[in-house]
């Protein structure tokens, strides 16, 4: 809620996986989804919601932001609006380095890296990779590209997890792991 008493509401689905259609799974899935009236396309909006009359019902309605990639919360910070980026669940997310000031082509000239340690205990696995969000005025502008992925073995074993990512002014990239510490480069 905002101070004036607008209400903020970011509306989104999931954003689509490439294995949510595949088997009974994804089937089963699929209609679950559909009767919980989540099988429609992600509005990806920020939508504003004004009681115009006082009467404590919202009586107008807006598209506040659109096109955002899967939004699910957002903070009033000193009088800005910051949306939330969604990285999915339990991807634990704990590395992050700004490449801007570096010597990287596009379209690695303006983002972040971010080390997704990953959780052991989500199935499937998400996280155990490293990832480059683009933005374009400050802002996440599009999805994720996996940069540093192979984790996991074909069984889900873990060869180590990312627990952070590190920049020089050059685009050498480390993100060290853990398990066996070791940096890669």
């Amino acid at each position: 809620m905002l101070p004036n008493g607008d209400v903020l509401v970011a509306e989104t689905n999931a954003p689509p996986r490439p294995e949510d259609d595949e088997g009974i799974k994804g089937w089963v899935m699929g209609l679950m989804m559909k009767w919980a009236g989540a099988g429609v396309p992600s509005a990806n909006r920020i939508t504003l919601l004004r009681d115009t009359d006082g009467d404590g019902v919202a009586n107008q309605r807006s598209a506040f932001l659109q096109a955002l990639n899967s939004p699910f919360g957002m903070a009033l910070v000193a009088r800005a609006l910051v949306p939330d980026y969604a990285l999915g669940p339990h991807t634990a997310s704990l590395g992050l380095a700004s490449s801007v000031g570096t010597v990287l082509p596009p379209p690695f000239t303006n983002g972040m890296f971010i080390g997704e340690h990953g959780s052991w205990n989500q199935r499937p696995h998400s996280g155990y990779k490293v990832i480059f969000v683009p933005f374009e005025r400050g802002h996440p502008s599009g999805t994720p590209i996996d940069l540093l992925t192979g984790f996991l073995s074909g069984e889900g074993n873990a060869f180590g997890r990312p627990v952070g990512v590190v920049l020089d002014h050059q685009g050498r990239c480390s993100w060290p792991t853990m398990s066996a510490m070791r940096c890669g480069a």
